[in-house]
Parts: structure tokens; sequence; C-alpha cells
């Protein structure tokens, strides 16, 4: 769903650059540099393993194309690049799993230039009562689902968790226009269970 609202986005700014922030193997950007020839990319990601599943990927894409991006190691909450750095910025379930997510939507404004464009996709809440009290239910056994299929029950009690905790979307459109977005907005999907939330 995300990686079609980014198509959509890049059609206002065909030509510019693209940062994702988040990358992990780097699906977003794969799936629009065979669309856009002269959009330029760079995944960020802070996981190593994979930004080299990543690397495999691109790897391939550029021995059947002269099509080039980057992939880099880097941390949200500090971005290695300079002010003013990109037209478009998106993110896919990234904001929800960091500690001071304040701190990375301050560093999302000050890479964006003038006039560019945020676009991410988090785990919301539920504007339906039902269906918001059936979901609780079924999030409580997400940690056991996850240790019976992988054996490790901590990463999906933290995923709950971080979701139970992270901005509903009113609060996530206010902390982006206290750093400097405007015409920010959001849309719900599956009756919020997921929002994407954009600003320029």
């Amino acid at each position: 769903m995300l990686t079609f609202n980014f198509k959509k986005l890049i059609l206002e700014n065909p030509n510019g650059l693209m940062l994702d922030l988040g990358c992990g193997e780097g699906r977003h950007i794969f799936g629009v540099m065979e669309e856009f020839p002269n959009l330029q990319c760079i995944g960020l990601d802070p996981h190593i393993k994979s930004l080299a599943k990543a690397y495999e990927g691109l790897d391939f894409l550029e021995s059947i194309s002269n099509k080039k991006t980057n992939f880099l190691s880097g941390s949200a909450y500090s971005l290695p690049f300079p002010d003013n750095s990109f037209d478009l910025v998106v993110c896919s379930e990234v904001l929800e799993h960091l500690h001071e997510y304040k701190d990375a939507i301050a560093e999302v404004s000050r890479v964006l230039k003038p006039g560019g464009r945020f676009m991410c996709l988090e785990f919301s809440k539920i504007d339906n009562e039902m269906l918001n009290f059936f979901y609780k239910k079924y999030s409580k056994t997400i940690p056991l689902i996850g240790k019976y299929v992988v054996g490790d029950i901590q990463p999906y009690k933290y995923l709950v968790s971080s979701i139970n905790q992270f901005y509903n979307q009113n609060e996530l459109l206010e902390l982006m226009i206290s750093n400097g977005f405007s015409n920010t907005e959001y849309r719900n999907l599956s009756s919020g269970i997921t929002a994407i939330h954009s600003g320029w």
C-alpha cells in the first residue's frame, strides 16, 4: 500500500532526490526505481543485515540497467546529510519503533528542502470502537504467536508495546506542524490500524 502512495508522491517530483528512512531491504526503493528513471534514491537503515540484502538486490538492478542508488547505515536521530538535501523523505513503520521519534521528525524537517514533502505509514489508533476492542484482544496473542513461530517472544512484546505507546493520528500531525511542516494531513487505512501522514 505505501509503495503505491510513494509512486503518487514521486509523480509530483520525478526528478528529485528521495530518502527512504528505515529502508530495510530496500523494497520501496526498488518498487519505484523501475518506473522513475530520473529519480535519485538513498536508503538509510541502522541494521547491517537488512542493508546487505538491499545491496544484493541493487547489484542485480544495476547489472540490467544504468540506474544508481545508495544504501547507507545510519540513525534517524542524527541523519548523516546536510540541511536542505532532499525533495522527498518517506518511511514505513519506522517512527513507532524509535524511543525519540520527536528527534527523528526534527531531523526529517532539517534535511528536507524548502517545499519538500514527507510521507510516512505507521500503526495508529483505530476509530471504530468495536473493531478496536477485538484488535486489542488480538494484539495480546501476537507475542505468543511470535514465540511459537520463531521461538522468541520479546521482539513481539516490544512491537505491541511500541504500537500502543505511539501517537494517535492528530498527535502526529501536531508534532509535524511543530517541526515546520504545513499542509499536513493523514488518511486512515483499515479504520486506523495504520495511517498515512504527509506534510510539506
